[in-house]
Formats: C-alpha cells, structure tokens, sequence
C-alpha cells in the first residue's frame, strides 16, 4: 500500500509543479533509483505533454539547454542516458520504446560547424557532455535492450573508448574505465552460453547484426584485433580454439609422449610424399592432412629451427673458407710465384707480403641454402601481405621479420656480388700470352686481379725498353733544360704513356670493371712522381740527351706509381678496387663488402634467435616468462628518453670543460713544460671518448680518477669532479634504480594476470596457422610459388572483366 500512497502522491504534486521541477523530480527518481515513481511521472500525461512539445520543435540536443542554479544534474543529462548509466532496464525500455535514443557525440577531432559552435559556447560541457553520452552508450542496460549484436557492438565501441582515452587527456581514467566495463560485460554474456552450439553461434557470427552470415571463428579474430583479453581467455573460448587447434588430429591431445615421437617419426617418413602430393593434388585428402593447424605449426617451427641451425654452421664455415691454408703460393704453380716474387723485388712493395690468403669465388652449400630459406620467407611475408592488407600486416614481429629479410638480402647480395666481381674477372689467362703456359687454374679460387694487372706491367716496361725518342711524342723536339730544373713533368708524361700502352692490351671489360672512369696516373701520383723527380744537374739541349739517363728511372717510377696505385686500390680508393683487393683482414678498407655483409649478418642473426619469442608462447612455462620479459623491455624503452637526455646534458658539460686538452697540441707553441698526456684528455677529449666514459659510468665501470688533469689548473679539475660526482647520482642512484622499481612494479601486474596474458598470446599465435595459406614452410613454399602467381594473375583478370561495363 505504501507505494501506491507515494504514486498518488506524486501525481497530485505533478499536477502542480513547473516543467522544470517535472523534468528535476524524474531525474531525482532515477538517480535514486526509486523505479515506480519515475514510472508514474514518464508517464503521467504533464510529462508526455513536455516531451511530445519538445519533438515537434525538433529539439534532440540538449547541449544548449539552460542550466537552472538549484539543479543538481547536468542540463545535457536525459532520462535515457541516466537511466542507462544506473542500468535500469524497465526505465530504458520504457523510454526505448517511445523512440528516444541516445545520440553518439561526433568525433574528438570533428572539425564540423557544430563541433566549433559547442567549443565556442563552452568547452568543458562539451566534454561533461561526450563523457555523459557514452557513460549511457557503454551501459550493459542500453547495449542489451537496444542492439541487434550486443558482442559486437561492445567490442567496437569499447575499441573507440580506448582511442578517445588517449587523445581526452582530461577524462582518460573514466574512459578507460567505461571500455573496461564493456569487457567485462562481454565476459558475462559468454557465461551465459550452456551449449556447444550457442558457443558456434556466438563465435561464428560475423556480418552486419541483422545479416545471417556465419564464418569460422570470426568473431575471435574480431576479438583479437580489438584486444579483447578477457573473452579471449574465457574459457569457453579457449576450449573452442584449442578444438580448432588440433583439427584433424585430435587423438593426440590426450595422446602420451611415446605415442607423439612415434608419430612424429612416421610423419617425418611420409613428409615428403605429403608435399608432392600438395603440390601436385592440393585438394587430395592425404594432401590436406599439411592444412592442420598443429601440423602447420609443427612444420614451421622445424623449418624455422633448421634455418638457425644454418646460421650456426655458416658462422663457423666463415672462419673457414679464408684461412692460412687457402693461399696464393699454396694454390697457384711455380710460373705465378715466380713472377710474383719479381714484382714484388722491382717494385720494394710488402703490400701484398711473400703471400696472402684468397677469398672464395663460389658461395657454399649452406650459403645457397641460406638464400633459398631467405628466398621463401620473403614469399611468406608477401604472401601474408596479400591475404591481410597492409594496415592488418603491420604488428611488431612482422616489423621485425621485416628488418631481418632485409639484413640478410643485404648480406647475400654483397656476398655474391664480391664473388661475381672474381667471377667477371676471370680473365687472368688472356691478360699476357706468356702467362698462359702451364696453367692450371682451380675451380673455387682465383687471384686477385691487382696482381695480374701488375705482373703485366712487369712485362709491358721489359717491351719499353725499346722507347725512342719518336714513341715519346708527349716530349718536345727540343728543350732547353737549366741547372737545377725538375723534369718531373717530362717523367709524368713518359709514365703516362707507359702506363697507358701497358693498360691498353688488357681486357677492356676488366679495365672498366676495376678502374673505372678514374685515369690510372692520378694527381696523387703524379704528386710521387714530383716529389721523387731527379734534377738536372748539368745543362742540356735536347731531351734525347737526357732521356737514355733517366729511361731506367722512367721504368723505376712507373713501378713505384704503379706500387702506389695499388696501395690506394688497397686502401679503398674505389669500390670496385676493394672488392677484388686479396689482402689480409687488417688491410682491408672498413666499408669492404665482405666486412659490411658480416657486420649486417651478425645483426640479422641476433634478430632471428630473438625471433624465436614468437613461437615460446605455444608453451605453458616458457610464455609467461616471455610476456614479462617483453613487458619490461617496454618499460626500458620509455626510461631511454630520459636517460638519453641526462646523458646528453652530462657529456655537452664535461666535453665542454675538457675540448681544449684534445687540441692542445695543435694550438699550443710551447710544449716543453707540459705534460705529454692527461687522464681528462684520454676520457673527454673528443665526444666519442665523452659518450663511452658516461656510458660505462652508468653500470659502475667507470674510474673516480678520470676528470684530473695533473699538475694544472685545478679549478677546471674540481669543477670536473662536481659535474661527474653529480652526473653518478643522477643517473646511477635515482635513475637506474627508479628503472629497477619500475620494472619490479610491471613484472607483478603481469604476474597477477600472466594466465589471462599468456592465453591472448597463444591464441595470437594459433589463429596465425588456423584458417588457410602458408601451408609449406620456407623454403618448400617456393614450390607453390608459380601457381600462387597464375592464380593472383587470373583472379585480376576476372576482377577486371566484371568491372568493365557491358
């Protein structure tokens, strides 16, 4: 009886109360929760008359609507959305069923005219505003009583939630709250599944709400993409993925591990024959047992293992297929050394030494596995680029994979480059008639082109021997010397000439090959050439007078600059010189492409063993682990911008204080009384010395001693000892063990939810291979490759025909 004296009540009230005291006594209902009597004022007939007033103007916005002082609800707040926000359902449904809704704010970067007029009129209202919208539109009430597909309209405007989170700075805690409180209604909507078929439907359901469509596992992708942890790791959702998992072979969920490896080595037997028949008959059912999801997997992570297993054996073949014992005199006959230990002796030149290592001219066995494994995983990744879209590819292992097949393209493409450059030049034979006799030159090893050339010059100054005067035709007929000229410019000319008749028998394809467009006398040497030109001690009338004097000195210098050349050959004057260069490693040029393919391989190589992090979430113990660790690494990569700032600000201070005792030597003039060297000097002279000695400060490897300066200028030393004693505290005691907290602290919020991470992780990893494509494994998927091509050909060729109009 009592609430039905409190409905009289209130109806007599109504009839004498204002708008404003009707509309604040519903809202007051529903905040209180008090359902009947906000029942009885919606629908008593004062109310219905406002509300049917208000849709005739046309009025649905109430953002401008005039606030009242003693009001205690935002004039933007509705019946609707408060009552959404207190999910009460009769309420909802009532004001549902009378057409009312609640309108979805416009974008945060919404640039539309009536976006600007609401900013202008008031900014925070807009945002109370935005926020009391989807306070009601994130309600279970609303989403359940108004949606056709409850799942996955919580899933698409929880995604939009956790957007607008990171752009309303102001409002971040409450938005994220709201996307949260979706998730967890998700999570009581498959509580409510009682059958294996409802769990189909629920999971299968993909589409429009309203369109009866139906795809495997769909909306479990869609709740991957959305990061929708907790319906992923419900178990419900679990226990079907792991159906899908083990399609096809089942009996070995509950199998024992002996009956596993026995198996396992049948399937290994029968391997082959399985992916021929793939190949071959793609649709047989013998074929389709590779389609398994497990057995995807299975052979992927073999795949995958063998490719490291390759880059271990190509780690250690490096340091064998350049070795002591593969060497010029080891390999080459007695013709070759002979002529070799000439040159050396006329030209006084220990470039080269008595002998040298060769380097391989034809790639290895494991290097030409090494390429096709490449080759397929680039397939692999263009192939899954296809099937996914760019913006679905784009996640950090791919990022990854995609940096590692681009280290080792790089790395192969030298290699092979450096051997195809031996292989061009394999014109040894043909370069001198009388290095032809007896030769027996090895398959896999071939000298270096440098020597060749110079073993020809050899032979070429024998045949200049018989220069005259009328073959030097640079030199004038009559030239009149003094006492004491150089003829540093008649020698240059005459060893032009020299050099140039000796280089124009070579090959022209070598040549241009090895020297290029460079000329083979240089400034540089013709500066050698001056520097080491006799004078003219006597005065001579004709340069024949003089010319048999210095013919012997012409073949000298042309040696010597010859000698000189290749030096700069060796010292990486040009690409194309250094590859074919045969020098031992110290005299190599850095930028050598043997020295940049290793340096690129040992980073792809730490890439692909950090790669398997991918895989280790398919284990129980090993994926957890795995997760925290990648958690803390995200931790370390948001301290490295203040670290990187600190250490910035400390090594500008102290390189400031310390520069001059670098250049002290050059700016100095008296430098009897100074010390030769200084600890300062050693440690901050330059910004490379700076940046090593802070940076191995900050793990405790640094000396207290480093910022003294000896027996001078003591100031400059104190004030060292104050910016490095400063710099230890900051970095060292606050930062470092901030660092330390800070991951201490993430390890433990991961721990609390290390199952539910560690399921989202390895359904992430199972939907990979779940589904169709990438079937064979790098690099057995390169058998595929021509049908995948013919196929993506004839399918746009069909895409095409339907467009055109007919």
């Amino acid at each position: 009886m009592l609430p039905n004296r409190r409905c009289v009540i209130v109806e007599f009230l109504l009839e004498r109360s204002s708008r404003h005291h009707i509309y604040e006594a519903v809202l007051q209902a529903i905040s209180a929760g008090h359902t009947q009597i906000a029942d009885t004022i919606l629908k008593h007939k004062r109310y219905l008359e406002m509300w049917k007033e208000k849709r005739k103007l046309g009025a649905t916005d109430d953002f401008y609507k005039t606030a009242y002082p003693d009001s205690q609800f935002s004039p933007d707040l509705t019946p609707l959305i408060l009552a959404s926000q207190k999910n009460q359902y009769e309420i909802v449904q009532l004001l549902l069923l009378r057409g009312e809704t609640i309108i979805k704010p416009h974008k945060f970067s919404c640039d539309c005219q009536e976006c600007q007029n609401k900013i202008k009129f008031d900014q925070l209202r807009l945002a109370k505003y935005r926020l009391n919208a989807y306070k009601g539109l994130a309600s279970e009430a609303y989403i359940s009583l108004s949606s056709k597909d409850p799942i996955l309209t919580a899933f698409e405007l929880a995604a939009e939630l956790r957007r607008l989170s990171s752009v309303e700075k102001h409002f971040k805690r409450e938005y994220r709250d709201l996307a949260d409180q979706l998730s967890d209604y998700v999570v009581k909507l498959l509580d409510r599944i009682r059958s294996q078929k409802e769990l189909e439907l629920v999971l299968n359901k993909t589409g429009k709400p309203l369109q009866e469509k139906f795809d495997s596992l769909a909306r479990f992708k869609l709740a991957l993409k959305y990061k929708e942890k907790k319906f992923i790791a419900h178990p419900s959702c679990q226990q079907r993925l792991i159906r899908s998992w083990y399609h096809g072979v089942g009996k070995l969920e509950r199998a024992s591990w002996p009956v596993r490896l026995l198996l396992l080595l049948l399937f290994v037997m029968t391997y082959p024959v399985l992916v021929l028949l793939h190949v071959l008959f793609p649709n047989s059912k013998a074929a389709k047992i590779l389609q398994f999801p497990f057995v995807k997997f299975t052979c992927h992570a073999v795949s995958f293992t063998l490719f490291l297993a390759l880059i271990i054996v190509s780690t250690w073949e490096s340091s064998q297929s350049v070795s002591k014992y593969i060497t010029f005199r080891s390999t080459y006959n007695r013709t070759y050394i002979a002529r070799y230990s000439n040159l050396i002796q006329q030209c006084d030149d220990s470039l080269y030494g008595e002998d040298f290592p060769l380097r391989p001219s034809l790639p290895s066995v494991t290097d030409i596995l090494l390429t096709l494994w490449i080759i397929g995983m680039v397939c692999q990744e263009c192939h899954q680029l296809y099937q996914s879209g760019l913006r679905e590819h784009i996640s950090l292992y791919n990022l990854m994979d995609f940096m590692l097949l681009c280290a080792y393209i790089a790395t192969l493409s030298l290699r092979y480059w450096t051997m195809y450059k031996k292989i061009i030049q394999k014109e040894l034979q043909t370069m001198s008639p009388t290095l032809d006799e007896g030769t027996d030159l090895p398959v896999s090893y071939e000298p270096s082109p440098n020597i060749a050339r110079r073993l020809q010059l050899v032979n070429m100054l024998e045949e200049s021997e018989k220069l005259t005067y009328q073959d030097a035709t640079v030199v004038p007929v009559k030239c009149v010397l003094p006492v004491g000229a150089e003829v540093s410019t008649v020698v240059s000319d005459v060893v032009s000439n020299v050099v140039s008749n000796a280089v124009s028998t070579m090959e022209s394809d070598v040549v241009s090959n090895v020297v290029g467009e460079d000329q083979i006398l240089s400034t540089e040497d013709a500066t050698v050439l001056k520097s080491e030109a006799p004078v003219i001690e006597q005065e001579e009338s004709s340069v024949l007078s003089i010319f048999p004097t210095f013919r012997h000195d012409v073949k000298e210098k042309t040696l010597g600059v010859y000698c000189h050349y290749a030096k700069c050959t060796a010292s990486g004057c040009h690409y194309a010189r250094c590859t074919a260069t045969m020098l031992d490693r110290i005299r190599w040029l850095p930028t050598d492409p043997i020295n940049v393919s290793e340096s690129l391989f040992a980073l792809a190589n730490i890439m692909s063993f950090f790669r398997i992090s991918y895989l280790l979430p398919a284990n129980g113990i090993l994926g957890p682990l795995q997760i925290s660790l990648g958690r803390m690494l995200k931790d370390i990569a948001k301290f490295g911008v203040l670290f990187v700032l600190v250490i910035f600000a400390f090594m500008l201070g102290l390189h400031n204080l310390y520069w001059y005792y670098s250049d002290r030597k050059d700016i100095e003039l008296n430098k009897t009384w100074h010390p030769a060297e200084v600890k300062a000097e050693k440690h901050f002279g330059d910004v490379l010395a700076t940046f090593r000695t802070v940076f191995w400060a900050m793990f405790g490897r640094g000396e207290r001693t480093v910022v003294e300066l000896g027996e001078y200028n003591a100031l400059t030393e104190d004030i060292g000892y104050f910016i490095y004693g400063a710099y230890n505290v900051a970095m060292v005691t606050v930062l470092l063990n901030m660092l330390i907290a800070m991951m201490t602290r993430s390890f433990t919020r991961i721990a609390e939810d290390s199952d539910r991470e560690w399921k989202f992780a390895r359904s992430t990893l199972y939907m990979d291979y779940i589904g169709h494509g990438s079937t064979l494994p790098p690099p057995l998927n390169l058998l595929t490759v021509p049908k995948a091509i013919v196929k993506i050909i004839t399918d746009t060729c069909e895409n095409e025909q339907h467009t055109v109009p007919s």
